[in-house]
């Protein structure tokens, strides 16, 4: 036969030290999303990646943490011209660009293999009708890898608040040096 045998007090521990979790909960969780936020600019930067013939779009992700609010900012900061987002017009698309330069429709087409009359009928397309959306931030958040970091940070930090819950001031472990 299997027992379960539960020890009140250390129970009574995890109720006591749980009156300080504001003390050490939000430091622990800072911890924890200054990695996240790492590991999804990089996932983004590679997904970012898949979509561009350069890599100034996916070499522009920037993310930050602000701890104070406990919010992070991931996104690329790419410039197309002097004043076009890049990212917004990867997510989003555009509307007609009726003055829109040959040279960068025409260095793309031949990054691609087109020919120049293909390019010639993309660049009167985007005059025209816009550039198509394609969207990355779901694709993003749809990876596996985005899946796995996200699950592993909140495996790490559950089970290091559990460990200081029940430990408190106490050490846990051994650490020899």
């Amino acid at each position: 036969m299997f027992t379960l045998t539960v020890d009140a007090t250390q129970v009574a521990r995890a109720v006591s030290n749980l009156g300080r979790a504001p003390q050490w909960v939000p430091k622990n969780i800072d911890l924890v999303m200054v990695k996240l936020v790492r590991d999804v600019a990089d996932i983004m930067s590679d997904q970012l990646a898949q979509r561009s013939y350069t890599s100034d779009l996916a070499d522009s992700v920037v993310s930050s943490y602000n701890p104070a609010v406990k919010e992070a900012t991931i996104g690329p900061r790419a410039m197309r011209g002097r004043s076009f987002d890049g990212g917004v017009i990867m997510q989003l698309g555009t509307q007609k660009i009726p003055h829109l330069p040959w040279t960068p429709i025409k260095n793309w087409a031949e990054f691609r293999g087109k020919s120049i009359q293909d390019a010639r009928y993309i660049w009167l397309g985007i005059r025209s009708h816009g550039v198509k959306a394609h969207p990355f931030l779901n694709e993003t958040m749809g990876r596996a890898d985005f899946e796995n970091a996200m699950v592993n940070a909140a495996n790490v930090l559950g089970l290091k608040l559990a460990a200081l819950a029940f430990a408190g001031s106490n050490a846990i472990g051994l650490a020899e040096t």
